[in-house]
């Protein structure tokens, strides 16, 4: 009984460090083709090792975004910080699991040569955002 309780909780977080449940902390930059997702389990830090990051096809994470609960609200945010980008340059958004907590300071202090953009309108877009790109940095 204890040795099947272990292997369970071992599949738990092996599964949930590999990003399956979402990353806690992610932060993502969109540009015309692609999105850079940066992410991690643990509260990035300047120097910090864990943040790994990513790029992505934007088309592909939006075709995955589109028939989603809340998708075309994701999308259009996306869009929306896309445009910004193009006229006052170098944004990004942080779209954190709620786990994670409220305050985006973390990224603040993370990386400190960028702009942050506004917050997505509702939780379920951050979610959303997030669910997807951990699905896709972790094919």
């Amino acid at each position: 009984m204890f040795s099947q309780l272990c292997i369970i909780s071992l599949i738990y977080i092996i599964i949930h460090i590999q990003g399956a449940y979402g990353y806690l902390y992610m932060m993502v930059h969109v540009s015309d083709k692609h999105i850079h997702v940066f992410y991690s389990n643990t509260k990035p830090y300047p120097g910090s090792n864990d943040v790994k990051d990513s790029t992505l096809n934007l088309e592909d994470v939006y075709s995955d975004l589109i028939y989603r609960s809340y998708g075309t609200q994701a999308i259009s945010h996306l869009e929306n910080i896309k445009n910004k980008i193009s006229k006052q340059g170098y944004e990004k958004l942080v779209v954190d699991h709620p786990g994670a907590g409220v305050s985006a300071e973390h990224w603040h202090t993370w990386e400190t040569t960028s702009g942050f953009a506004n917050p997505a309108p509702s939780r379920h877009e951050f979610n959303l955002i997030n669910d997807v790109c951990s699905r896709r940095v972790s094919y």
